[in-house]
């Protein structure tokens, strides 16, 4: 019986210590295509992204994918609900001296897990990185990136989406207590005067 409560001691600690599961497919363009993302055509995404290799388009790897001015691509991502969800991605837009609106406010990237998203204003050329957290209640989750005005060329690699780790999924607690459970007799067993 007291292996059976160490084991699941054991488990209870190692299981929450386990590395985040990376949860995006095909998030790096490294199959140099579009594998795993749809592409949505209407009135706000009026182009498609490509994986390219092209010079600067990889923030890691050899791939990114490359924006048009109007494009968007997304992908269903199957969650558990009430957990939380961090997002990152990074995103280029190329300098170019002939465009002298490369920092116009309207070059905008949107990223979107299902109801929260963020839109920053892509005004420095090179990479930058954006992140944020959400929470869902349903058990998928929609991964929308839309480029919007996009006047040269952007590009963006490194799509992440993780599990936080640090927010315990709502099943795991019993087996968490049940560990902790079992540590009790090891420390009154520490605690108790030796026979002998």
């Amino acid at each position: 019986m007291r292996s059976l409560w160490r084991g699941m001691a054991v488990l209870a600690i190692t299981s929450s210590a386990a590395g985040a599961q990376e949860l995006v497919s095909n998030g790096g363009a490294e199959t140099g295509n579009l594998s795993g993302w749809s592409t949505p055509f209407d009135v706000a995404c009026t182009s498609i992204p490509t994986a390219t290799s092209a010079p600067g388009a990889a923030h890691s790897g050899s791939f990114g994918f490359q924006f048009g001015r109007q494009g968007c691509m997304e992908q269903q991502i199957a969650i558990t609900p009430g957990a939380t969800y961090n997002v990152s991605v990074w995103a280029y837009v190329v300098d170019s001296s002939s465009v002298p609106s490369l920092l116009d406010p309207s070059n905008r990237l949107t990223v979107q897990f299902g109801n929260t998203l963020i839109s920053p204003i892509l005004t420095n050329p090179g990479y930058l990185f954006f992140s944020f957290s959400g929470t869902e209640k349903s058990t998928s989750a929609l991964l929308r990136i839309q480029s919007q005005n996009a006047l040269t060329p952007m590009f963006v690699d490194d799509i992440s989406v993780t599990r936080d780790l640090t927010t315990p999924e709502p099943t795991s607690l019993p087996l968490l207590g049940m560990g902790l459970v079992g540590l009790v007799p090891l420390v009154r067993r520490k605690g108790a005067p030796r026979d002998g």
